[in-house]
């Protein structure tokens, strides 16, 4: 007997996706572009591209990704404020970031559909059945994830960075500003489903 189980989930994104830009002159190498920005946590994981800017190129702008948990968002930010402003320069710094979305961990969209409960669910239909047709439900003989996709994240609207926002600080004793628009919704996804395989016996 094969039971699919499925409960609708919702989830709230537990993480915060940064985006930096730093310009670099055209000798720079992956690796001085991590030595300068590793008091923020990057590391070359964290590259996403590189282009020239200027014809003939005259620099090289490199573009990379920052994934923390919410929890250490004022950590986060405090952090790249520094490493900003000790790239500066009187012309300004050459480093520009901004939180740029939301994330939900693996962790948390596992939380989200939560297995054994649908194990539990399929185990009661199942007997359901079994027991308007006179037999009884054996042991699980097979399982499968019939959810169809991923468990959707949640949306993050505005961001923090700089600049802009709506609430500012100097902790750093660089100004940065925190978005008075960040809302995180709880989104509802397609239900999360298990497809478990049972052994009838008479």
């Amino acid at each position: 007997m094969t039971i699919t189980a499925s409960r609708n989930v919702s989830v709230v994104a537990d993480q915060v996706v940064y985006r930096l830009s730093l310009t670099t002159d055209v000798s720079a190498t992956l690796d001085d572009v991590v030595g300068q920005l590793g008091g923020a946590g990057i590391t070359a994981a964290n590259l996403s591209h590189v282009w020239g800017r200027g014809d003939p190129v005259r620099s090289v702008e490199w573009s990379l990704e920052l994934v923390t948990p919410f929890s250490k968002m004022k950590e986060t930010v405090a952090a790249l404020a520094r490493v900003k402003e000790k790239l500066g320069s009187a012309d300004g710094s050459p480093l520009v970031f901004s939180a740029a979305t939301a994330r939900t961990s693996t962790e948390a969209q596992s939380q989200a559909c939560p297995l054994t409960s649908l194990v539990s669910d399929a185990r009661r239909e199942a007997d359901r059945i079994a027991s308007a047709a006179g037999v009884k439900v054996g042991g699980i003989v097979g399982l499968s994830d019939g959810s169809g996709g991923g468990v959707p994240t949640a949306i993050l609207r505005g961001g923090v960075g700089i600049p802009g926002g709506a609430s500012r600080g100097t902790s750093t004793g660089v100004p940065y500003y925190f978005s008075s628009d960040l809302i995180v919704h709880s989104v509802p996804s397609s239900p999360c489903s298990l497809t478990v395989q049972f052994r009838l016996l008479p």
